[in-house]
């Protein structure tokens, strides 16, 4: 009635799903990229979720309609009001089999396999999308679950997709349920869109249909809007739908705030809807929130919440692992080096935890040079379980690879994360490049030296720091094909920040009392020790606090303390035993302020591998690193640890026997040759050129690269 008054081509706000209208929120481009990775993995089950209404089957025939036909078989079951024998009956009917009405289970299982199998051997598969999952009944789902077990050798002949309401979750966290869990390959839960994905969604659909801006809406009316559905897209189409319709009959060509309250109540009344649904959708989510097992809440809850900050396009771009801010800063010195580089992709810093918390001791004032673009995957640190953390991490991981399609993975670093995700790159046929390649060999914590040895393996290119480095390796049986001496991106990082540090003078006058002052003439060392999550506890610092002590007789201590121990009655009780003249306690400042403290230290003692050790190194100062194994000395330039592990006790020895004056360094900083930043630029420019042109990795991931590439 009203599309052709407003001259529209058809219904802008139909309740019936069309693939023609998905909107790409944010929740939903990730639950399909999500489902488009589960397809390629090609096995297990896949598991979205959403309330009534929030589009999940607008969300699966999208799916189902990029699907490639001559590939994949598709069929969908949407009424699951059934037992375990009638599931069957409905399978094998969306498939197209026919099965006879006396037809036993037995017959009906061997009907299915059958055509499976006749799939697999026209080089097709099957994917079943059962809708409404939440109906099924635990027998139903275990049904389901014997059937994923059909192979033809290695290769699964069935992959299930569980599409449900909220319910489904619960089903599945049941203890009975633990066998199909572990066949969850990802899951993701459909919530509500926000205020301003509410507007975009309204306007999308609008202009799906040729809007031209008649009728217009108030600003407030997309506040009202969203308000009286919750952002549920079927309440916006419904209300949307009806405002048109009221505006039509008025002879109107506005739609105002108080247009979408009055309609809003009248609807409200007739369906028995008479409160606006934000409230509502609180109250729902706070009782889930208590009534479901918290983690899986949490993981659901965060499913969507990937950070993405880009200025483009990040398809096709550089993927680069990063696990601490001195990778941050070198991702950025290599986007700059790349930049000047004719054709390379931009190049994407990608973070497993909070990009907020990585970045907040980043006190350059954004002069340092920064990536392209940046990811943050956004998985919270485990807390008692970290395999459902992996998991998570591999999950969101996939999907931004699924989503930007990279031309290869540049890892810095070798912690879990790295190799886990660089094993997925791996699999996927994505390129591997190892950045500062040998440099975690040196010793730190054998887990870092296994994760080490796995990447170079499955890399396709490694950059060494050094020569030793390339030697080491090469000797280790990396391919000298695949390795190139190329410098330590380290260097460079300090070469850039050198102009902006400050002497050890100005960092402390910002801490306030004069007792804080250095003694002139006296040198210092810098003590890193922190508490928390993954660090130190209370305990292990007092240990090594006393151990330290002696130091005190013949250099000052500036030990940097995090505020969780500042705020610790622990820290307080403590902190007089330890306080004396040459022992400074001030709180742990910005990255840059620590390295200029470190550029002037004589010893760095520390309890985190990942944090200023190899800028220490790099700028001449000794540390002496502090693990549950004891303590281990590193000199500059040293390719192996001076000592094995030694015990806590040895710790101020040790530091006072590598300590090295500021004078006696002789500035060694300024003598180290930086660049590689560019060097890696360029030969990673010719390598990626000649791997599309003459492509060497295995014949299925050469296949699989070409294609994401085309």
């Amino acid at each position: 009635m009203f599309e052709s008054h407003f001259g529209f081509s058809g219904p802008p706000f139909q309740l019936n799903a069309d693939p023609a209208f998905f909107f790409g929120s944010r929740g939903h481009s990730h639950a399909l990229a999500y489902m488009r990775f589960g397809v390629h993995q090609a096995e297990g089950f896949i598991v979205v979720t959403g309330e009534v209404g929030a589009g999940k089957t607008t969300l699966v025939r999208t799916l189902m309609a990029g699907l490639e036909q001559d590939r994949v078989v598709a069929a969908q079951v949407v009424s699951t009001q059934l037992e375990a024998g009638d599931l069957l009956r409905a399978i094998l009917a969306a498939f197209g089999v026919a099965a006879p009405a006396t037809a036993s289970k037995a017959q009906l299982i061997s009907s299915l396999e059958a055509f499976l199998t006749a799939l697999a051997a026209q080089g097709r598969r099957a994917l079943l999308v059962i809708d409404e999952a939440q109906n099924l009944d635990r027998a139903a789902v275990e049904e389901l679950r014997m059937l994923s077990n059909f192979q033809l050798g290695t290769h699964g002949l069935l992959q299930s997709f569980l599409v449900g309401q909220p319910e489904l979750r619960k089903l599945l966290q049941s203890r009975s349920m633990e066998q199909l869990r572990q066949r969850v390959i990802a899951s993701c839960h459909l919530g509500p869109l926000d205020e301003s994905e509410t507007r975009a969604y309204i306007e999308h659909r609008l202009r799906l249909v040729g809007w031209t801006g008649r009728p217009g809406f108030d600003d407030e009316a997309f506040v009202r809007i969203h308000r009286w559905t919750g952002g549920i897209p079927r309440r916006i189409n419904r209300l949307c739908s009806r405002l048109l319709l009221g505006a039509y009959l008025a002879g109107t060509d506005r739609v105002s705030d108080e247009d979408v309250e009055r309609t809003a109540q009248e609807l409200g009344s007739e369906i028995g809807e008479g409160e606006p649904a934000i409230a509502e959708s609180g109250a729902g989510a706070a009782s889930m929130q208590e009534e479901e097992d918290a983690g899986s809440q949490e993981e659901s809850d965060r499913a969507t919440q990937v950070v993405v900050r880009a200025k483009e396009s990040l398809r096709s771009a550089l993927f680069c692992w990063v696990d601490t801010l001195a990778d941050y800063l070198k991702s950025g010195l290599l986007a700059q080096a790349m930049s000047a580089v004719p054709g390379m992709p931009p190049l994407v810093a990608v973070h497993g935890g909070n990009l907020e918390g990585l970045l907040a001791s980043l006190d350059d004032d954004g002069r340092l040079p920064r990536p392209d673009a940046e990811v943050g995957l956004d998985v919270p640190a485990p807390d008692g379980g970290r395999c459902t953390r992996y998991v998570t991490l591999v999950q969101r991981f996939a999907a931004q690879m699924e989503q930007h399609e990279p031309r290869a993975l540049i890892t810095l670093g070798t912690s879990d994360d790295a190799v886990l995700c660089g094993l997925l790159a791996n699999k996927s046929g994505v390129p591997l490049v190892r950045a500062d390649a040998g440099r975690l060999q040196r010793g730190f914590r054998e887990s870092m030296q296994a994760n080490a040895v796995v990447l170079d393996r499955i890399a396709d290119v490694l950059y060494a720091d050094s020569l030793v480095s390339y030697h080491a390796l090469h000797k280790a049986g990396v391919a000298a094909g695949k390795l190139q001496c190329v410098g330590d991106l380290t260097t460079d990082v300090l070469h850039q920040a050198q102009a902006r540090l400050v002497s050890p003078e100005q960092v402390l006058s910002g801490i306030g009392p004069a007792a804080q002052r250095l003694w002139p003439g006296r040198g210092y060392g810098v003590v890193l020790l922190q508490s928390g999550t993954g660090s130190a506890s209370a305990d292990d610092i007092e240990r090594v606090v006393t151990a330290l002590a002696p130091c005190a007789a013949e250099t000052t201590l500036l030990w940097l303390v995090d505020e969780s121990l500042l705020e610790s009655p622990w820290f307080v009780e403590a902190e007089q035993r330890w306080r004396s003249a040459s022992v400074k306690l001030m709180p742990t400042p910005g990255y840059m302020e620590c390295l200029s403290l470190l550029r002037e230290a004589e010893f760095f003692v520390t309890m985190q591998p990942d944090r200023c050790v190899d800028e220490a190194l790099g700028m001449g100062v000794p540390v002496v690193l502090v693990g549950r194994e004891g303590v281990m000395p590193l000199r500059p330039g040293d390719a192996e640890p001076i000592h094995p592990w030694q015990p806590h006790t040895e710790t101020a020895r040790l530091a006072l026997e590598v300590r090295t004056p500021r004078a006696g360094r002789a500035d060694r900083l300024q003598a180290r040759e930086g660049g590689a930043a560019p060097r890696i630029a360029s030969h990673l420019q010719a390598w990626l050129l000649d791997q599309q042109e003459h492509p060497t990795m295995p014949d299925g991931q050469a296949e699989f690269l070409r294609s994401k590439r085309t």
